[in-house]
């Protein structure tokens, strides 16, 4: 996962506070330019020591590719960790169209730059853009993390992994599971995928959009013997019959926004009404990390059941992006800590 799909951009305003768009240059070309929001632009995590020597012609460039990405904890989380181990590299955030994401990509592979997270839109196209990709983006279709090695781009995919680590940590298993996905987009893929390959018994995936959902089961799963597209009025069946109940949706990303079982169309009934129809072990997961409280998982609480907010999740795939960046994995308890504190930081300024 780096981000889920759909966050708010807000709404821009001028100069310092305008968030990143992609900009009409001359010729009609479409460019692209950091965020610069003044309340989202990186900054020091004053909660960890910065070993770092200052920017030089030596230092590592990491990017976030996406849009928005505004609302990212990304950029939070990489530098605490480059600073609490002193690597010389800075993370920046860039907001780039569908049309510009290739230039992008290729600029960021031609000044040498270490990597890139790539969040929505744009996961599919950045693994049909690599010149080498992993099994596990090949087989989740979408990559959300690139690397760079003599101008050529390696794709790599750890939401899956992410997912998976996230929900090990929280005492539930894959192996033999029954799980219900909410979603059809990259992260959606990728938690399949992950569910899959972990040894799930069955995925029931629901989409709005049915088209995409049928396509993610035919890739994932020729036979379609472990996985099923689901209609509307299959969801009550599903909440009772899952160990696993997955939002990789973007509902969620706004205060006010509902649960998406309640807002699936067909008359089945409210939201709570589902979950009362769960198991007592039913874990409900939220990849939405901000905020990490959602409609979703309230609704799972209010049943009695376990949840999984999606910070574990982003803190994982971070982790796991620096093993394709700098060859080890990255500081999770760092990154975590630095992601609270960020997610603390963004409520107290009201976002």
């Amino acid at each position: 996962m780096v981000d889920p799909p759909g966050a708010p951009a807000g709404a821009p305003g001028p100069g310092l506070d305008e968030a990143a768009r992609p900009v009409d240059r001359a010729g009609g070309r479409r460019g692209w330019r950091p965020v610069t929001r003044r309340e989202e632009r990186p900054v020091r995590d004053p909660g960890v020591p910065d070993q770092r020597p200052p920017v030089s012609p030596a230092t590592v460039l990491c990017a976030l590719l996406g849009s928005p990405v505004a609302h990212s904890g990304s950029p939070a989380m990489h530098d605490a960790a480059f600073a609490a181990t002193g690597r010389d590299a800075r993370y920046l955030a860039f907001d780039v169209s569908a049309a510009g994401f290739p230039a992008a990509v290729r600029g960021l592979a031609a000044l040498g730059a270490a990597g890139a997270n790539v969040t929505i839109p744009h996961k599919e196209q950045a693994l049909a853009l690599a010149d080498e990709a992993t099994d596990r983006a090949r087989r989740s279709g979408s990559a959300n993390v690139l690397a760079f090695r003599d101008g050529r781009v390696l794709a790599d995919d750890t939401d899956g992994a992410g997912f998976a680590r996230a929900v090990a940590e929280a005492g539930a298993r894959l192996e033999g599971a029954a799980l219900l996905l909410l979603g059809a987009g990259g992260a959606a893929r990728a938690v399949s995928a992950a569910a899959l390959d972990g040894g799930a018994a069955q995925v029931w995936v629901y989409n709005r959009s049915p088209e995409r959902a049928v396509k993610l089961a035919r890739d994932l799963d020729p036979s379609g013997r472990r996985v099923r597209v689901l209609e509307a009025g299959d969801l009550g069946g599903a909440v009772a019959g899952a160990d696993l109940v997955v939002n990789a949706t973007s509902l969620g990303l706004r205060p006010d926004d509902p649960s998406p079982l309640a807002a699936a169309p067909g008359g089945w009934g409210a939201a709570a009404d589902l979950w009362l129809q769960a198991r007592p072990g039913t874990v409900a997961v939220d990849i939405v990390y901000a905020p990490h409280d959602t409609a979703f998982l309230r609704g799972a609480r209010a049943a009695g059941l376990r949840t999984v907010d999606g910070r574990r999740m982003l803190v994982w795939q971070a982790a796991l992006a620096w093993e394709a960046w700098f060859g080890e994995t990255g500081p999770v308890d760092v990154m975590a800590a630095a992601l609270d504190r960020w997610l603390e930081r963004r409520r107290g300024a009201g976002a």
